[in-house]
């Protein structure tokens, strides 16, 4: 390709929104600017790499998942059917997801993937044994991050640590340290405290990274009584400061109303009520650490996932509380089936 002043500007442009997005910086902004490069010929498959990123930061999934699947279709690129089937996951389509995997002839990406789909459906040891054979390649550190976050769905938190562990000296570090730090939370481990100061945040250069850790600094002053006003910046760091029912609903709300998101509430939920029922019937304990994570099974169907219609709900609280901050709908899939099926411990008895 001839590089003109024009397609240089362009370039740097791509460049710097690129960055941008990676931070979580001027979202809005950068996404409509990618939509008009969309008609440079040129630079158009770039462009989509970019924009779905920026589409699935927004939760605009319609656009992302039509985006994503014309990517891989056309350029048979292993990452855009990484993205492209970690997206059919969240959406539900488990077969769909199966034959774009089988079809495909990359050979980490594809064992990799396989790993996610036994894992979603609630297969661990399958699961596991197929992540595994990334042992000593290049996805290695990839497959101690999944088998660390499957081990602690299985609530088996000394595997966990163990595979978080491995990362300590790699690119992964910054994630690993937050799931520990995560694990410390719902363990009451002492070393807590220690290991939030480990973290070196002036180092760290992935912004969702800071955001979690910010997330985590804030509970541990919340627990140790020493969480103030000027603390708060965010709507999670307000509900520790002082909480509202009346405020988390609005959030459930707002995040409701938003226009092509994957999950929606149907149009005449009765939030307070629902509100209500979620806060007496936390049992089905799915992850504790710096929030607490259950599922909760309504007594009529409450909402959808894509065309899904579903009656379970994934409600996160304030750890050790019955204060919610949030909930949104979840399918009928994989580990939840399992959990539901087999009986779950509550809290108390963990």
């Amino acid at each position: 390709m001839r590089y003109t002043k024009g397609s240089i500007k362009i370039n740097n442009d791509l460049n710097m929104i690129d960055k941008e997005l990676n931070n979580n910086k001027n979202v809005g902004k950068n996404i409509t600017i990618l939509e008009d490069y969309l008609n440079q010929p040129y630079f158009k498959t770039r462009v989509k790499k970019i924009l779905f990123k920026g589409y699935m930061q927004v939760r605009k999934i319609d656009k992302a998942y039509n985006l994503i699947k014309e990517l891989y279709e056309i350029t048979n690129d292993e990452t855009a059917l990484m993205d492209f089937v970690k997206l059919l996951l969240d959406m539900g389509e488990v077969e769909k997801a199966k034959k774009y995997v089988n079809d495909a002839y990359f050979s980490n990406e594809k064992i990799y993937l396989l790993g996610l789909i036994y894992e979603y459906e609630g297969n661990y040891e399958d699961a596991i044994t197929t992540l595994k054979k990334l042992k000593h390649t290049l996805m290695e550190s990839d497959m101690h991050i999944e088998l660390g976050c499957i081990y602690e769905y299985m609530h088996d938190l000394k595997s966990a640590k163990e595979e978080f562990k491995c990362l300590l000296n790699t690119s992964k570090k910054y994630q690993a340290k937050l799931r520990l730090i995560k694990i410390a939370f719902g363990e009451n481990d002492p070393e807590l405290p220690n290991l939030i100061q480990s973290f070196d945040i002036d180092n760290c250069k992935h912004q969702g990274d800071i955001v979690q850790y910010k997330r985590c600094v804030k509970y541990y002053k919340y627990l140790i009584g020493d969480l103030k006003e000027k603390d708060v910046e965010t709507y999670s760091d307000r509900q520790l400061y002082s909480y509202s029912k009346d405020r988390a609903i609005y959030h459930v709300n707002k995040r409701h109303l938003l226009k092509g998101t994957l999950y929606k509430l149907n149009d005449d939920a009765n939030l307070d009520e629902m509100y209500d029922y979620c806060a007496s019937n936390l049992k089905h304990l799915i992850r504790k650490d710096d929030t607490d994570m259950y599922l909760v099974k309504m007594p009529y169907n409450v909402g959808y996932l894509m065309d899904y219609k579903t009656d379970l709900l994934e409600v996160i609280v304030i750890p050790n509380t019955n204060k919610i901050l949030t909930m949104y709908p979840v399918a009928k899939v994989g580990m939840y089936e399992k959990m539901l099926n087999e009986g779950s411990k509550t809290k108390d008895e963990r």
